[in-house]
């Protein structure tokens, strides 16, 4: 394949002057922007001194026109450019009031643009193609910059909220003359107009009010993603008017020098199988050579949990986990192990919309030998991510009532086993089993370093809306958890106690803890790590402790295009530096001989903040490139599925732990689910 030829989606520009003077004041009014003092030039503490309580720092500029009379601040942009970001974006956003079709700026100050999509709207909904342009100055370049983002698609409904009989507390985008607004934020001129304030649309407001948008799908996000942004540069950016206020020097996306390119090791995609061989691909590996490890039990009871309604559907099963389905294995062979797949001790449940506590009478009434490891395979009638709330939960209340008798599940949905493909499913299913069966149907392939790696996951309850943080404790650097944790936001301090426990026992079995690698779900602040800097102190430790900030979703405001390459996706384990000690990391199945598959997915790079927890220390290149390695490798360790996953085991596993705790007697996961993988 062609050298590549990497560029990523910004753009540069001049400054359009060198220093503007400004109307200032120490009192709001309409038309004004507020700023911070830090944020201008000293001679504004000459004009309105910083009274002793301090709560004058803000202070109001007229941005609409120059002027040198009165109280007015003479900004030079190259010298302040917290103030030259906040001032192109007010220049920006006011630029395309009138072009855009609605405009916002948001948290982070990016500006949101929506235009009108007519080929999606119809009578009920407004379709519109989201936008976002962030101004940063002189990040990834010398100059200042503009990173361009693409959306997707978003709707709002053609009926206001006035019209439409839906629960108020499920807005939370609304639409007020042309610009977007949190709903409980809306300006009290908008409270006086609901006829006028439209809903924008979110899957559950979809759902619930019967709307369905039909757009082609594609496998690889990239090209169209990459052609939405070279569209809106030709069409909105690179044109004389926007170019009058932003001065675009260059149409094209910034190209990444050679020098700025980055790797993983050689080998830090490969896993390690049976017969002590090594593929990339795990689907290769797994059914050529056999997994890693086999399961340790010596007795396995598996037995079946269906309605009589899909009986056809659990012998189906039956005999594909008895015999073998394609290039998989039976199910006993792969787990090299006799076990007993269990017709006698099956379980029929009539009630299809509350099965639980029926399926539970029978379980309660059985006795359960400790030296067996029992699984239940529940054949269920709805997919876990069922519409109905009610039926939802079913998937969720049964595997955690399984839990108290130590029974791990295998939830498969009835209609996937009658499915064209559900080959495709089949060796997911077979490789979760093995893995909560305790047995390894891969490991890295690299050298074990011991060092104590926690990772912290959340997942937020729709239910009660509450955010759980999950906590994932691993003794090696060969991606295999030792212990589970979880707890409320709330109480997420207390996932200092199971640390400590962690710590102390990684001492017993190792000599001396060198470093605590962290990776943390969000930017980890300085109140999140104070009970783990006390803790250390406590210990006695004096150590290093590194935390990686994982970005959840993969980065759509930062991303990386390859355009050399036909698919225009760049090569798994390239990673570049984008400044503040962050990092793109592509982490996908393309690598320098082969494209990806459509099945394998085409995720776009994940981005990473790598910062030493000790404010005097700073993580060395060799270190940085080490611990990125670590994060590429930990998310070859998903056992739920042979497809590729971007993110790493550390972030995926706590956050999917933290979904159940929900449906815990005291959101407490039980001892026996702590230290297995019952939750693939």
């Amino acid at each position: 394949m062609a050298t590549p030829n990497l560029v990523l989606n910004i753009l540069t520009f001049d400054h359009p002057f060198e220093k503007k003077c400004f109307a200032v004041y120490d009192t709001d009014a309409p038309g004004l922007c507020r700023f911070h003092r830090k944020k201008l030039p000293e001679s504004v503490n000459n004009l309105f001194p910083l009274n002793e309580s301090e709560d004058n720092i803000f202070l109001y500029l007229d941005l609409n026109k120059e002027t040198t009379s009165g109280s007015f601040v003479t900004v030079n942009f190259k010298e302040y450019p917290s103030f030259a970001k906040h001032y192109y974006s007010w220049l920006i956003q006011k630029h395309f009031k009138g072009i855009a079709t609605v405009t916002h700026s948001n948290f982070v100050k990016d500006i949101d643009l929506w235009f009108s999509e007519k080929s999606l709207s119809n009578n009920f909904i407004s379709a519109y193609k989201v936008f976002s342009v962030r101004v940063q100055i002189a990040r990834s370049s010398e100059n200042p910059e503009l990173v361009i983002s693409y959306a997707g698609i978003k709707v709002a409904h053609k009926k206001s909220v006035m019209a439409l009989d839906v629960d108020t507390k499920k807005y939370s985008w609304v639409i007020y003359k042309n610009e977007l607004y949190r709903h409980k934020y809306l300006p009290e001129t908008a409270k006086s107009d609901w006829g006028n304030v439209f809903p924008v649309l979110s899957n559950e407001l979809k759902t619930e009010l019967d709307v369905v948008i039909k757009r082609p799908r594609t496998a690889n996000k990239y090209k169209p993603y990459y052609e939405q942004l070279k569209s809106f540069v030709t069409n909105y950016l690179n044109v004389p008017e926007f170019k009058k206020i932003i001065p675009v020097t260059n149409p094209d996306f910034l190209k990444v020098e050679e020098n700025e390119i980055n790797n993983t090791s050689p080998g830090s995609n490969l896993l390690q199988f049976g017969k002590n061989q090594t593929s990339r691909v795990p689907f290769d590996g797994l059914v050529t050579n056999g997994p890693f490890g086999h399961c340790p039990h010596e007795h396995i009871n598996i037995f079946f949990i269906s309605h009589p309604k899909f009986k056809e559907e659990a012998n189906a099963l039956y005999t594909h986990l008895s015999k073998g389905m394609g290039k998989v294995p039976s199910l006993r062979n792969l787990v090299n192990r006799p076990l007993n797949i269990s017709k006698d001790t099956s379980i029929s449940f009539n009630n299809l919309l509350n099965p639980v506590p029926e399926i539970m009478q029978v379980i309660e009434s059985r006795t359960y030998d400790k030296n067996t490891h029992y699984l239940a395979i529940y054949v269920s009638p709805y997919d876990k991510d069922e519409k109905d709330p009610a039926l939802r939960q079913i998937y969720y209340k049964l595997k955690q009532n399984l839990l108290k008798y130590r029974i791990s599940s295998q939830v498969i949905n009835a209609k996937k086993i009658t499915d064209q493909y559900f080959n495709l499913y089949y060796v997911n299913i077979c490789i979760a089993i093995l893995a909560k069966l305790g047995g390894v149907p891969w490991r890295l392939d690299r050298e074990d370093h011991n060092e104590l790696v926690i990772g912290v996951g959340a997942f937020k309850s729709k239910i009660s809306g509450v955010r759980y943080i999950g906590g994932a404790f691993c003794f090696s650097n060969d991606g295999r958890f030792h212990n589970f944790e979880c707890f409320s936001e709330a109480a997420s301090h207390m996932l200092v106690g199971p640390i400590s426990k962690a710590i102390n026992s990684f001492r017993a079995q190792f000599k001396d803890v060198k470093r605590l690698v962290i990776h943390y779900y969000k930017r980890m602040s300085e109140e999140d790590l104070k009970p783990i800097t006390k803790l250390l102190y406590n210990l006695g430790l004096d150590i290093t402790v590194i935390v990686i900030s994982i970005n959840k979703t993969e980065s759509s405001d930062y991303v990386i295009f390859d355009t050399n390459c036909p698919a225009i996706i760049p090569i798994s384990g390239t990673f570049i530096g984008i400044g503040n000690d962050q990092y793109l990391l592509c982490n996908n199945t393309r690598y320098s001989d082969t494209l990806p598959k459509d099945s394998d997915g085409f995720p776009f790079p994940i981005k990473l903040t790598i910062k030493s927890a000790q404010k005097d220390e700073t993580v060395t290149e060799a270190d940085k490139k080490e611990l990125i390695d670590q994060v590429y490798q930990f998310s070859r360790m998903y056992w739920k599925s042979v497809r590729q996953q971007n993110l790493p085991v550390t972030i995926k596993y706590p956050e999917m732990v933290a979904a159940f705790v929900p449906f815990f007697p005291n959101q407490t996961i039980p001892d026996y689910g702590k230290d297995n993988l019952w939750f693939l």
